[in-house]
């Protein structure tokens, strides 16, 4: 959440044309116009609710993939070891 400013400050910044007289230079200078003449706190935190959705969906793919690479790495190792995690043997780093 605290990021979420400078995340609409970044994606203004993105937006605009390198030739525009206008062209945003500087993000506290940036963040307080948008707070100032854009809607105040709200316009501060305009796009957040997608922001929010986009990391929950990214977070539970991550979750997802990492789960599924530790599972099959563990049968790999009960498969073709025979000495992985699910044989009783509780200490990973063994030799």
């Amino acid at each position: 959440l605290f990021n979420a400013p400078f995340d609409v400050v970044k994606s203004r910044f993105q937006q605009q044309k390198i030739d525009d007289p206008n062209r945003m230079r500087y993000t506290l200078i940036e963040l307080w116009r948008i707070y100032k003449y854009d809607g105040g706190l709200k316009g501060c935190y305009r796009g957040l609710q997608p922001k929010i959705l986009r990391m929950g969906i990214g977070g539970a793919v991550s979750m997802a993939t990492f789960e599924l690479i530790c599972n099959s790495y563990v049968e790999y190792q009960d498969k073709y070891n025979g000495s992985g995690l699910l044989n009783g043997n509780d200490n990973m780093f063994s030799i």
